[in-house]
C-alpha cells in the first residue's frame, strides 16, 4: 500500500522521485516539482524551472565532450546540440520570443574562451535564455575541465 503526503492543497506521492508531477488543489494545471527527502518523514518540495532544466541539459551536454579535444569541430558540436535543446524549449513556448534569436543564444569558443583557458583545457559554454521576455535574457555559464591531453 502507498502512503500518501499531504503539502498544503498538493496532493503528493511521499515516495521521492527525481522529478515528478503533482496536480495543485482543483486546477487542471500540472507542474513539474523535485521532492528532495531532508528526514524521515519530511520532503521538500519546489517548483522545477525552465531555467534549472536547461541548466541540467546544458551541463550534461558539456559533460560528454569532457575527454574530446579543443578543437573547431568538437566546439561546434557543442554549439549545435546546446542550439538544439534551447529550440526545443523555444517551440513549446517555455522561451519568449518570435524569433530564435530573440528566446536564446548560445556562444562557446573564441567568444566565451582566451588562449589561458585553452591552455588549461578548459571549456566554456555561455547561453541565454529568455524566459520571461523575448531579448532580455538571463546568462547561464558552463566550465568544464577537458581531460584530453
Amino acid at each position: 500500500m502507498k502512503k500518501y503526503l499531504w503539502i498544503g492543497l498538493i496532493f503528493l506521492n511521499s515516495i521521492p522521485l527525481e522529478a515528478q508531477r503533482i496536480r495543485a488543489g482543483k486546477k487542471d494545471t500540472l507542474m513539474p516539482v523535485l521532492s528532495v527527502p531532508v528526514a524521515k518523514n519530511k520532503i521538500i518540495v519546489r517548483p522545477v524551472l525552465t531555467r534549472d532544466e536547461i541548466a541540467f541539459l546544458l551541463d550534461s551536454l558539456l559533460g560528454h565532450y569532457v575527454s574530446s579535444p579543443n578543437t573547431e569541430s568538437t566546439l561546434k558540436q557543442i554549439r549545435i546540440g546546446a542550439s538544439n535543446i534551447l529550440t526545443a524549449y523555444w517551440r513549446k513556448g517555455k522561451l519568449q520570443g518570435s524569433k530564435a534569436a530573440e528566446a536564446y543564444y548560445v556562444k562557446i569558443g573564441n567568444d566565451t574562451m582566451n588562449a589561458n583557458d585553452l591552455l588549461n583545457h578548459k571549456m566554456i559554454l555561455v547561453t541565454g535564455i529568455a524566459s520571461l521576455k523575448p531579448a532580455e535574457f538571463e546568462v547561464l555559464r558552463f566550465e568544464k575541465s577537458n581531460t584530453f591531453q
